[in-house]
């Protein structure tokens, strides 16, 4: 049985984007053991995240990313959406100071 250092506070992470590179980013995540939970993830296709969501015991689901970072308490968003989503959700979290772990290019084209 794993315990929780007190001093070391749980991140809570939302995940945008529930195609096939976010399993790869839930893994990541997972592995972290109980210094981290992944408590929600979003994208348009709905049917999609709920999926992803029963996959990885993720709580929340949204359609929405705004919804999303709007409705529960992350201390970091993880942007698994496609390149063109990228800039609007690192700038939609930071405005919110929400840590953002962003991967691609920060541009809506090559």
């Amino acid at each position: 049985m794993t315990t929780r250092h007190s001093a070391r506070p749980l991140l809570r992470v939302g995940i945008a984007g529930a195609g096939m590179i976010s399993a790869f980013h839930l893994r990541a995540w997972q592995s972290l053991g109980d210094r981290v939970a992944v408590v929600a993830i979003s994208d348009p296709h709905h049917e999609r995240a709920a999926q992803r969501a029963g996959e990885f015991s993720i709580p929340a689901v949204h359609a929405d990313p705004a919804a999303m970072l709007a409705s529960e308490r992350l201390d970091v968003v993880d942007i698994a959406s496609p390149r063109e989503t990228h800039v609007e959700l690192v700038e939609a979290a930071a405005a919110r100071g929400i840590a953002v772990l962003c991967q691609k290019p920060l541009a809506p084209t090559l």
